[in-house]
């Protein structure tokens, strides 16, 4: 139904578009294809809205880039400014810029690169790396996030913004990503990984609870999952013990699978949209020996 949807708003989907599709998007169906009416792979399915019929999916041209980078690296790896992008027109906040070219950046992050070198909120980038920057519509924003993911880590990179009529240019130095992030952990028997809140990259859940931990993922099927336990619930307590970082939720989670003579389940705390609530995540099936 829409073959370049963006939602990236206030999510981390926001290194591409998406293909919208009225298509049945239920748990468990996470990574399988979406195929066209000749039988041609589209897209992998990811998401689905519950209730409102609607599911995403990721591109195929998008899928087969990250497979490449996974073969040839291992992983995916990442530059990071710290820039915050908008659209010149963005019709989901209602604001115009008065722009014909480049992108405004919406925010800088604290102690980031961008930051370092000066940038500030409501600059309009125009170039980066001598190559010019189209931002007119969210659809467009996803190019520029992956131009900015894949520029080289720790070098510099001259990028040229507009700021109060004056074209200025400025040189920034990108980390890796995740450098700044903070590291997630694998809570591997309970089928989730975790990750620490981050003011800008999650900050409804900071809103919440300035200062915690949230589940980053869930494999389906898998304990985490069965017991009702959800991405992005923040998690308050383990077995009773208070979780506010990585570091905790590690030590708890090392000293409960380590005990043979307990119980395989665990009640957790957590926090989903505001309201607590103690689930019990029953851990007795061994999903990584399946």
């Amino acid at each position: 139904s829409n073959a370049q949807r963006y939602i990236g708003f206030e999510t981390e989907y926001k290194y591409n578009t998406w293909l919208q599709t009225d298509a049945a998007i239920n748990p468990g169906n996470s990574g399988g294809p979406l195929i066209d009416t000749s039988g041609a792979i589209v897209g992998i399915n990811t998401l689905g809205v519950e209730g409102s019929g609607l599911g995403f999916s990721i591109p195929a041209s998008m899928v087969q880039d990250i497979a490449a980078r996974l073969k040839r690296d291992g992983r995916v790896i990442r530059a990071y400014t710290g820039l915050r992008l908008q659209a010149l027109k963005d019709f989901q906040s209602n604001t115009f810029v008065d722009s014909e070219h480049g992108v405004l950046i919406a925010g800088v992050e604290e102690n980031s690169p961008a930051a370092r070198s000066g940038l500030r909120a409501g600059d309009i980038l125009l170039s980066v790396a001598d190559k010019p920057v189209e931002g007119t519509y969210a659809e467009m924003l996803p190019e520029i996030w992956r131009r900015l993911a894949d520029l080289e880590i720790d070098q510099p990179v001259a990028m040229e913004i507009r700021r109060n009529g004056q074209a200025v240019k400025i040189e920034i130095t990108p980390e890796q990503k995740g450098a700044s992030e903070g590291a997630d952990f694998d809570c591997r028997r309970w089928n989730m990984t975790v990750k620490e809140i981050n003011k800008y990259l999650t900050p409804q859940l900071y809103y919440l609870r300035e200062k915690g931990v949230y589940i980053q993922g869930i494999r389906y099927p898998g304990n985490a999952d069965t017991s009702g336990l959800a991405r992005r619930d923040i998690l308050v307590t383990i077995d009773k013990e208070p979780v506010e970082t990585i570091a905790d939720v590690k030590r708890v989670y090392e000293r409960i699978v380590q005990d043979e003579k307990r119980e395989k389940k665990v009640v957790v705390e957590i926090l989903r949209s505001g309201l607590r609530k103690w689930i019990v995540l029953d851990y007795r099936r061994n999903y990584e020996e399946e």
